[in-house]
């Protein structure tokens, strides 16, 4: 058993931020690398596992894992394809995130995926509860996607960053990554031009707005399955290629 080596968390207290794509289409590309990727849906709303899994499976969830004792079943997951995989979510988290102290805890639940994965991404609540604290403390890397220019965009972010400040160490790196950037529209670039001014070097480069988001979604893949060779999807690789990066990793 091996712990993977990077763990990777996505959160966001605003609603609509992107906060599901920002999961779903890096994990995609980093296992377009050729970089064995989990998913790990630690969201009660489980959105990554109702976009991605459309058939009855016999795989338990990240909150029925975590309350009851380790078993080695707990090593199974839901192949999505060769290098992605994904440990499905459901309502049981909410009693996790409700303070239900876990039989297992997290880090040994994803150090028994260590043979399946090399990276596991975490989608977590929408809110920086019990479960952000829990992943929190395992992150190599926290990503915050975030929309520009529209009204409390940033003052959001400003309070999702302190709080994830206080939660968790100061050599853990937070991305933010601007989601559905219109180029085009005045309100976006000047959005963007802002956070720069505050973030800096912590910005990621936007990812454009694109059809194409929803419309991998609506058919249950990634963007690198369903259009690779598109400016949106070439977006999500070179965010693949920096979060391995920051931890001085080679896909």
């Amino acid at each position: 058993m091996k712990k993977p080596r990077l763990v990777i968390v996505g959160l966001s207290e605003k609603g609509g931020a992107g906060k599901t794509t920002a999961m779903i289409n890096p994990a995609g590309a980093l296992a377009r690398l050729g970089v064995a990727t989990t998913l790990l849906d630690a969201d009660p709303q489980a959105t990554i596992t109702r976009t991605l899994v459309h058939t009855d499976h016999p795989i338990l969830s990240v909150g029925a894992r975590l309350l009851r004792p380790i078993q080695s079943s707990d090593e199974d997951v839901i192949r999505l394809q060769l290098f992605l995989s994904l440990i499905p979510g459901d309502r049981m988290m909410d009693v996790v995130e409700d303070g239900e102290h876990p039989e297992t805890s997290l880090a040994h639940l994803i150090a028994n995926l260590g043979d399946h994965a090399d990276v596991v991404v975490i989608d977590t609540p929408g809110r920086l509860g019990h479960v952000f604290s829990m992943t929190a403390a395992l992150a190599d890397c926290i990503i915050i996607p975030t929309r520009v220019g529209g009204t409390g965009d940033l003052a959001a972010l400003a309070t999702t960053l302190d709080r994830v400040e206080q939660g968790t160490a100061p050599s853990t790196p937070a991305l933010i990554l601007p989601m559905d950037f219109r180029r085009g529209e005045r309100a976006q670039q000047l959005g963007i031009e802002e956070l720069l001014r505050v973030y800096g070097a912590r910005v990621a480069a936007p990812i454009p707005h694109s059809a194409l988001i929803e419309a991998a979604c609506n058919a249950g893949v990634t963007l690198a399955d369903y259009a690779p060779k598109t400016a949106v999807a070439r977006a999500f690789d070179e965010l693949a290629v920096q979060i391995l990066a920051l931890r001085g990793q080679q896909p």
